[in-house]
């Protein structure tokens, strides 16, 4: 991902990519195969607070279910996922939003 993302453009923080593509890679997909296909590369997941394209997001939830076979691995890991620990909600809880 190299272009700067347009005003307009819908967007996913960043952490929640790289928990995913963690995520699908502890139940058998290859990252670099990920990353790959979605277009998206380790630099773009490196900064939780980043913004990446929805629609990278979305081919790296592709990928993953096309390589683990499990077309629940993203409600799976929805479910397990631990919301408070990332920097976004870490902000809201701590504002007293979760409370």
């Amino acid at each position: 991902m190299s272009e700067p993302l347009s005003v307009t453009e819908q967007t996913r923080a960043a952490s929640f990519a790289a928990a995913f593509a963690d995520y699908a890679c502890e139940k058998g997909a290859d990252r670099q195969t990920l990353l790959s296909f979605s277009g998206l590369s380790e630099g773009d997941l490196s900064n939780q607070d980043d913004r990446i394209p929805m629609a990278f997001y979305q081919a790296l939830i592709g990928a993953a279910i096309h390589q683990t076979g499990d077309t629940a691995l993203l409600l799976k890991h929805t479910l397990e996922s631990r919301l408070e620990s990332w920097s976004n909600c870490t902000h809201l809880r701590l504002s007293g939003v979760f409370d």
